[in-house]
């Protein structure tokens, strides 16, 4: 079934699975890989698929400030709605390339910032 933290909402409705379903999971790992925490967080597995459904994708403008490249290619894998998202791995690839990931990260954590960089 999968593991609730990465479910695309059509799979946690039980839908079919499909590649729209494996982009959303794609933007989970990439929002997890960022953030340092999965896009949403719930008490148990039924709260977490609620939440993929209806809670708005979140965003990292309280969190931490990201290339408008890397923005555009999260919303578009965290897209509720699988026509939103990339029409193929084609696209979804050109977005990584266009993301202009950089060495370091600038974070906002508790009300104070700090910039890390792979060690």
């Amino acid at each position: 079934m999968g593991t609730p933290a990465y479910m695309s909402p059509e799979q946690c409705v039980g839908q079919p699975p499909s590649p729209m379903m494996d982009m959303y999971a794609i933007g989970c790992t990439f929002f997890h890989l960022l953030t340092g925490r999965t896009p949403f967080q719930a008490a148990n597995a039924a709260a977490m698929m609620m939440k993929h459904i209806q809670s708005p994708a979140p965003t990292f403008d309280a969190e931490m400030e990201v290339s408008t490249g890397t923005a555009y290619l999260l919303k578009r894998c965290l897209a509720k709605n699988p026509r939103d998202r990339f029409k193929n791995y084609k696209q979804m690839a050109d977005a990584v390339s266009a993301a202009r990931f950089s060495m370091s990260t600038r974070t906002k954590r508790l009300g104070t910032s700090s910039y890390s960089r792979p060690g």
